[in-house]
């Protein structure tokens, strides 16, 4: 990779960072039975306006577009990633005529302490029993794959 593409791919990564700091929803797709896409928004806990305790995690991440993703475990979107777990997840900002979509598999977090420390205040209107209901679950995506458009060029990364 010459200096020029190295210099794009850190803008372009930079550009999608500072998107998923600022999207305050992010959109997943898995795949049913049959193999056909379906799309769910999410609420985006790398928003640092909404989510700012949540920050430290994705710093400390090896994987610079590490997603976390909170969501009812008894959902028919759950139930398809325990039966295949490739997901796509998707960002997008028409203003800046960027999107990009973060590609890989998506595995269902079971680590208690990963839970509570995502955990917020107000959850309870989604998760009634709290962080120790069953029906509050977190998903974790690093992704293997991040690709898209940004202004006037397509493009591929590879966390």
């Amino acid at each position: 990779m010459d200096q020029s593409s190295l210099q794009d791919s850190r803008a372009i990564q930079e550009v999608c960072l500072n998107l998923m700091a600022t999207a305050p929803v992010c959109y997943v797709t898995t795949l049913d039975a049959e193999g056909c896409p379906c799309t769910d928004a999410l609420g985006n806990l790398r928003c640092a306006q909404e989510y700012p305790s949540l920050a430290p995690l994705y710093e400390q991440a090896d994987n610079k577009f590490l997603l976390y993703m909170s969501t009812d475990m008894q959902s028919a979107k759950v139930a398809r990633i325990r039966t295949d777990p490739r997901v796509c997840v998707y960002f997008c900002d028409p203003k800046q005529i960027v999107g990009f979509m973060l590609g890989g598999r998506i595995e269902i977090v079971l680590d208690r302490t990963i839970k509570n420390r995502i955990w917020q205040d107000g959850w309870t209107m989604y998760y009634p029993e709290g962080p120790e209901g069953p029906e509050y679950g977190i998903l974790r995506l690093a992704p293997t794959i991040v690709k898209g458009w940004c202004r006037n060029q397509p493009f591929e990364l590879r966390p």
